[in-house]
């Protein structure tokens, strides 16, 4: 367990009000669970990467076929997830 049981006992109670499952806890973003939910930055970053790994989805997109697709190589993933970059 990453965090201690006080932590979840206070996150509990947030996710039964908004209805997040097992199957919806997976989607949540940073922003849904820091500006939603109320988590700090740094607990919300840790348990979407944990969730992540124990789910075996990436932490980035989560598998997208977008990133992941068949035709895609490695240097292509997360493309869109980088900073753009601007040409003169």
């Amino acid at each position: 367990m990453i965090y201690s049981t006080g932590f979840f006992v206070l996150f509990l109670q947030k996710f039964r009000e908004e209805s997040i499952d097992g199957t919806t806890l997976p989607l949540l973003t940073e922003d849904h669970l820091t500006m939603h939910l109320g988590m700090k930055l740094g607990p919300a970053l840790k348990l979407r990467s944990t969730m992540a790994r124990r789910i075996g989805h990436c932490a980035v997109c989560m598998h997208c076929v977008h990133c992941h697709g068949e035709d895609n190589t490695d240097s292509r993933r997360h493309e869109s997830s980088r900073s753009p970059t601007v040409s003169k």
